[in-house]
């Protein structure tokens, strides 16, 4: 820890003098039986030299060597990019001593300062934030995640998991057209596992789409069923024809059920799913 702030303290100095500050930074821990651990850490309102020691602590506490063996290291050279400290771990048997700690700035900003918010908001951020990444340094770098806009047609396109604390973009791009998206409003709750289900019409057989994107019959239920009151679409989507293995056509419809409900539904070859609902 002591070794940690005070590289990162030398860090900050650097980057201070060029107007720069850390929001992004890269920790790589070598052990001495050659055992090399990087990962990146990121926080929005800029890594203090704390910060960046408490992310340390917590990257040696989530890493476990397999075959790591008792011993410790000899003290080496401080340089302002890396450092060599010796044992700089809690508990150095469980690694086999430290023998190289290295702080990269990774992502860098103009130093314009921060603002904080008058009622707390930023506290309750930062405690969001230290809680995901003490857990991502228990659990592993994916076991916290978030969603990020994303391009696609259908709801479950749109959103995407990431990693809390990355900035990456979406493979997805979601400023790019997307011929067939779904009109608005956007679902509110997006089917894991498309469900599922039968629509028919008002005699009650099934309800069918042709690959001119032609109805065979108003979508109606009733009986058993919960009776469909009003609908729109189709709207036909044909996907990747260029690869016939990965090839699919769907056609999507907007339902709403007696029961005030409104659905996301498609039918895919001769059979209908539920993809999302309307809150």
């Amino acid at each position: 820890m002591f070794a940690a702030k005070a590289l990162a303290e030398q860090m900050h100095d650097g980057l201070a003098a060029r107007g720069l500050a850390c929001v992004r930074v890269q920790v790589q821990v070598i052990s001495a039986d050659g055992q090399e651990h990087a990962r990146l850490w990121r926080h929005d309102g800029l890594l203090s030299a704390l910060a960046v020691a408490e992310r340390v602590r917590w990257q040696l506490a989530g890493w476990r060597p397999a075959s790591a063996s008792p011993g410790s290291a000899s003290p080496g050279s401080v340089s302002p990019g890396s450092v060599s400290p010796g044992s700089v771990s809690p508990d150095s048997a469980s690694y086999g001593g430290i023998t190289l700690l290295r702080l990269v700035p990774d992502q860098v900003v103009h130093a314009h300062g921060r603002q904080l918010g008058l009622w707390g908001d930023a506290v309750v951020s930062d405690r969001v934030a230290r809680a995901a990444l003490r857990v991502q340094a228990m659990l592993g770098h994916g076991a916290v995640t978030r969603p990020v806009p994303a391009g696609g047609r259908s709801p479950a396109e749109q959103a995407t998991l990431v990693p809390f604390g990355d900035t990456s973009d979406p493979e997805r791009p979601p400023d790019l057209p997307w011929p067939g998206r779904i009109p608005a409003p956007v679902p509110a709750t997006v089917c894991r596992d498309p469900l599922p289900a039968r629509v028919a019409d008002g005699a009650g057989a099934p309800v069918t789409v042709t690959g001119r994107a032609q109805i065979s019959a108003s979508p109606a239920n009733g009986g058993p069923w919960l009776a469909i009151t009003a609908w729109a679409g189709p709207w036909p989507v044909a996907e990747r024809w260029w690869r016939p293995q990965a090839a699919r056509r769907r056609a999507r419809f907007q339902l709403v059920t007696e029961d005030g409900a409104a659905w996301l539904a498609a039918v895919q070859d001769g059979r209908w799913q539920i993809e999302a609902r309307y809150d």
